[in-house]
């Protein structure tokens, strides 16, 4: 026999053995009606419900493998069809080498298919809270020592889940929310001693949810690295990757489990995202509102947030939200608004609104705003630009028929809690400049008007204020002091 053949017979005949030898131990060790026994007997143990298998079988499709078909975990409650959980299969996929030394490595386990019901039921049980099969003496209860099956150590290297579909109603909330093809690979590792790590991806093809507002459906993926460290109580997520409906961002962070003092942190980032996609997000009652309006523009945000249960006020959080380039248009306005970027840092007390280069109608606009203490806001704005008067005839009553024009500028500061509007402050200035004015009711048309108006906390003065009319001219100044004394009580 040449040398060459007897190569490409161990080649050959190499894999081939450790699969015949692999399959000998595999019946030796893990004899499938024991499997089936064994899984049946664990699982209900563990669940404290009843778990039930079809069939169990030997699969080398995409390698050696052991299969669960049909299995099922009862309701306990028997709502719907008195099953938890039901998938058609769950195929462990074995590494052929360990399994001649008792010592099974499950390259994959996939479960097909799996259904799962959650209820949240009107008197307030539920049917996913587990009984603790542990005890008080914190052990797990003794193996059965009829069978040598169990120990025979176990490791699970990738773990997936293939068209999955879950199902949560909630009969307190009166809602229900739908997760159909849900997908999942999940690398699993134990790189030291009590550390755990998973990387992998999490996708859902379409999110339901079924309530009094109504939610459009949602498509979700998330690509994670999360580690686990045992010790410690810590959990870590290294990466979160995540698309909502086409648009996109990401999460990290950190939960210590810490019983005494239980602690996280974390921080969101949103990347930039068309107003237009965030629209669409809304159901048609919901831009209801907007129908009159176009808009367009881009909003990112970014959010860091602190958890600590041992502190008196346990949540802190900082956020920013950034719109960039902004256009505003209404059906009826023959200007537009333009902002080359409206920013928003908001804590769990205060936010603060500020604006870039803003315009409307091509005139510049300023704009200003702080909201203090939300259990008693209390607002700080300034505005500052200039209009034509002539946008502001769609808004006049159409009972008049007024035809207005000309250049109206202001500079204003107003203050004051929002819950008592006889507290606002309004301070600044006004001027109009070329006004005209004319209305059928009016016994003739003002031609021009040029005025200056200074508000002070409780006055207002009228430093100058020059009318035409065709028939002659007025000329108006003064000051009105104690202005608040003039003003209508507002009925309680």
């Amino acid at each position: 026999m040449s040398r060459r053949r007897k190569r490409v017979i161990l080649a050959v005949g190499v894999p081939v053995a450790v699969v015949i030898l692999a399959l000998i131990a595999l019946r030796v060790f893990l004899p499938l009606d024991k499997v089936k026994d064994l899984a049946t007997a664990r699982l209900s143990e563990q669940l404290g419900r009843e778990v039930t298998v079809a069939d169990v079988g030997l699969s080398l499709r995409g390698g050696l493998g052991i299969v669960l078909r049909d299995v099922v975990v009862a309701d306990p409650h028997g709502t719907g069809d008195g099953r938890l959980l039901e998938a058609a299969g769950l195929d462990l996929k074995l590494e052929t080498g360990p399994l001649l030394h008792r010592e099974v490595r499950v390259h994959r386990l996939v479960l097909r298919s799996p259904r799962v019901t959650l209820w949240q039921l009107a008197d307030g049980s539920n049917n996913f809270t587990f009984i603790d099969t542990i005890g008080g003496s914190g052990q797990t209860p003794a193996s059965d020592p009829a069978t040598d099956t169990e120990a025979i150590a176990v490791s699970v290297a990738v773990l997936e889940i293939q068209d999955g579909r879950l199902t949560y109603r909630d009969e307190i909330q009166g809602m229900e929310v739908r997760l159909v093809g849900l997908a999942l690979t999940a690398d699993l590792d134990d790189p030291g001693q009590g550390q755990y790590r998973s990387t992998g991806r999490l996708a859902v093809d379409s999110l339901l949810v079924t309530a009094a507002q109504p939610v459009p459906p949602l498509t979700a993926e998330l690509v994670y690295d999360v580690a686990y460290e045992l010790d410690a109580a810590r959990l870590a997520l290294h990466e979160g990757a995540f698309t909502i409906n086409g648009f996109s961002g990401s999460v990290t962070g950190e939960f210590v489990g810490d019983d005494a003092n239980p602690r996280a942190t974390g921080h969101l980032e949103i990347t930039p995202v068309d107003l237009d996609d965030i629209l669409a997000l809304l159901t048609p009652e919901q831009r209801e509102p907007l129908a009159d309006l176009t808009l367009g523009g881009q909003v990112a945000v970014a959010a860091d947030l602190d958890w600590d249960a041992g502190r008196a006020e346990p949540l802190a959080y900082a956020a920013q939200a950034a719109l960039t380039g902004l256009t505003v248009k209404h059906a009826d306005v023959a200007g537009e608004l333009r902002a080359a970027a409206v920013r928003a840092d908001i804590t769990p007390d205060t936010v603060d609104v500020r604006t870039e280069n803003v315009t409307f109608a091509g005139e510049p606009l300023r704009v200003a705003a702080v909201v203090r203490d939300f259990e008693d806001p209390r607002l700080e704005a300034a505005f500052a630009g200039a209009i034509d008067l002539a946008l502001v005839e769609p808004f006049l009553p159409p009972e008049l028929a007024a035809k207005i024009s000309g250049r109206g500028t202001f500079d204003m500061a107003v203050s004051g809690r929002t819950a008592d509007p006889e507290s606002f402050v309004i301070t600044g200035d006004l001027a109009v400049t070329g006004g005209r004015l004319a209305a059928p009711r009016m016994p003739e048309p003002v031609t021009r008007l040029d005025a200056a108006l200074v508000l002070a906390p409780d006055a207002l003065e009228l430093q100058r204020c020059e009318v035409q009319f065709p028939s002659g001219d007025l000329a108006l100044t003064g000051r009105l002091d104690h202005l608040r004394s003039f003003l209508p009580e507002s009925a309680d």
